[in-house]
């Protein structure tokens, strides 16, 4: 690294070569420097957003798929595998649609609202899911897949429909017997 006169700081590279003389005495050095910091920049700038995409793709608390505008698998992470009981390495290239029950045309616009669908496991259960799809900012006909297992919220709805439908037939009961009283008074 070379300060310049305004202190900024240049990346160069270095060469050095041996000048010598007709009859091989050393006559100097030919030192070039090139200047690199363009360069650099790019190589650490594209270390940095390398580093945030693994940040991001290895989240544990989202399956994450990366997959091409055909919907076939290029890249998932490990929640994803877990979620699905399939080994990784046997999801990347299979089409997304076998694995997910509801998959809308990722090419047919550029924005696509949440859904619940179900992920399909290898014991062949279906795991409630929530699918948002982002369509990548680096490679154009790519998508990002984001599936959170909801089986949780699924069972919570379930239960907390149960206990409503069992509040308004007692509420019916309660009904009855109000009128029955009423008209044996």
């Amino acid at each position: 690294i070379i300060i310049g006169k305004n202190e900024t700081a240049f990346t160069y590279d270095m060469s050095v070569s041996k000048i010598s003389t007709n009859d091989e005495k050393s006559a100097g050095l030919l030192v070039v420097f090139r200047d690199i910091s363009r360069r650099r920049r790019n190589e650490l700038d594209r270390i940095r957003i390398q580093e945030r995409y693994q940040a991001v793709f290895q989240n544990p608390n989202f399956g994450i798929l990366m997959v091409d505008r055909n919907g076939s698998i290029l890249e998932s992470n490990e929640r994803f595998c877990q979620m699905s009981g399939f080994p990784c390495q046997q999801i990347n290239m299979r089409p997304a649609s076998e694995l997910l029950s509801a998959l809308p045309d990722l090419a047919a616009k550029k924005h696509h609202p949440a859904i619940e669908t179900s992920l399909l496991q290898t014991n062949g259960n279906h795991l409630p899911v929530e699918l948002s799809i982002t369509t990548s900012s680096v490679e154009e006909r790519q998508y990002f897949l984001t599936i959170q297992d909801i089986s949780e919220r699924k069972t919570t709805e379930m239960s907390l429909r149960n206990a409503l439908e069992n509040l308004q037939s007692r509420n019916q009961d309660l009904s009855l017997m109000r009128n029955v009283t009423e008209s044996l008074n």
